[in-house]
C-alpha cells in the first residue's frame, strides 16, 4: 500500500512539474507565437483576427540584422570552442602550477551579468593599442567571454572522460605531443567540441546586454532590433520577427544536431 501510494505521489509530482515546466516555457513563446499573427489582441485570451502583415513589415535591415547575428554567432562559437577545448586540455593534461586556480579563473565570468562584462570590455579596450570600443571586434571579445566557460566546462567532461593512457601511449610509440593530441585526443574530443559550439551558438544569438553595451554605430543584430521595436512600441513586429529569429536557429541548431550524432558514429571516434 505504501509502495502504491508513492508511486501516484511520484506521478502527481511529475505531472505537476510537467504542467509548470509548460507553463513556464511553453506559454510565452505561445504568446510570441500568437502575437506574430494577431492582427488584433486585447483583454481576450486569444486574438479576435489573425493577419501575416507583421511578416510583411520586417524591414530588410532587420534581415541583415538577423545574418549579422547568424555570421557573429558562428565567428564566436568557433572561437569559443577552439580556445575553450585549448584550455580544458591545459588545465586538464598540461602538468601547470596550479591547475585549480586557472580553472577558477576561466569559469569566474559566468558570476557576471552580460551587461558587467560589457561595461568592463568598454572601459578597458577603450584607447590605443587595444581601442576595441563601438567595434565589432568589441562585440565578439565580449561575446566570447560570456561563452567561454560553458564551453571550457563541456570540454573538460569530455576530456575527464578520455583515458590519458592512450594519449601516453601514441607518445610511447614514437608520436610527438602534438600528433598525439591531434591524432589521438582531438577524435576523441570532438564531439564535445560541437557540444560546445553548439552551446555558444545559441547564447550569441540571443545575447543583449553585453552587446547594448560595445556596439559601433550602424551595426546591429537581430537581438538588438527585437529590442528597438519593443522599445518603440511595435510588439506585434517585434514577435514576427522573433519568430523568424528561432525559426533561422532552430534550423541551424538541426543540422548542427545531425553533424554532432554523424560525428559520434564515425568509426574514426
Amino acid at each position: 500500500m505504501i509502495t502504491l501510494f508513492r508511486k501516484r505521489d511520484a506521478r502527481l509530482l511529475g505531472g505537476a512539474l510537467a504542467l509548470f515546466l509548460g507553463l513556464m516555457i511553453g506559454l510565452p513563446l505561445a504568446t510570441v507565437l500568437l502575437s506574430s499573427v494577431a492582427r488584433t489582441w486585447t483583454l481576450t485570451p486569444l486574438p479576435t483576427a489573425y493577419t501575416l502583415r507583421w511578416f510583411d513589415a520586417i524591414r530588410a535591415a532587420d534581415l541583415g540584422a538577423l545574418l549579422t547575428s547568424l555570421g557573429l554567432a558562428t565567428g564566436v562559437g568557433v572561437f569559443a570552442a577552439t580556445f575553450g577545448t585549448y584550455a580544458a586540455y591545459v588545465v586538464q593534461r598540461r602538468r601547470i602550477p596550479l591547475p585549480q586556480v586557472f580553472d577558477t579563473a576561466l569559469m569566474y565570468t559566468i558570476a557576471f551579468p552580460s551587461v558587467v562584462i560589457g561595461l568592463a570590455v568598454l572601459l578597458a579596450f577603450h584607447q590605443p593599442p587595444f581601442a576595441l570600443t563601438a567595434s565589432f571586434a568589441g562585440v565578439l571579445l565580449a561575446q566570447i567571454l560570456i561563452v567561454l566557460p560553458f564551453v571550457f566546462r563541456t570540454v573538460s567532461a569530455v576530456l575527464h572522460g578520455i583515458d590519458p593512457r592512450l594519449e601516453e601511449a601514441a607518445v610511447g610509440l614514437g608520436a610527438s605531443e602534438v600528433e598525439a593530441f591531434f591524432r589521438v585526443v582531438l577524435p576523441l574530443v570532438l564531439p564535445g567540441m560541437l557540444s560546445g559550439f553548439v552551446l555558444a551558438f545559441c547564447l550569441s544569438m540571443g545575447e543583449l546586454g553585453a552587446t547594448l553595451m560595445v556596439y559601433p554605430p550602424g551595426f546591429s543584430t537581430v537581438t538588438l532590433s527585437i529590442y528597438a521595436l519593443a522599445l518603440r512600441g511595435f510588439y506585434y513586429q517585434a514577435a514576427a520577427l522573433s519568430v523568424v529569429m528561432l525559426a533561422v536557429s532552430f534550423t541551424a541548431l538541426l543540422l548542427l544536431s545531425q553533424l554532432r550524432t554523424r560525428m559520434r558514429r564515425a568509426t574514426w571516434i
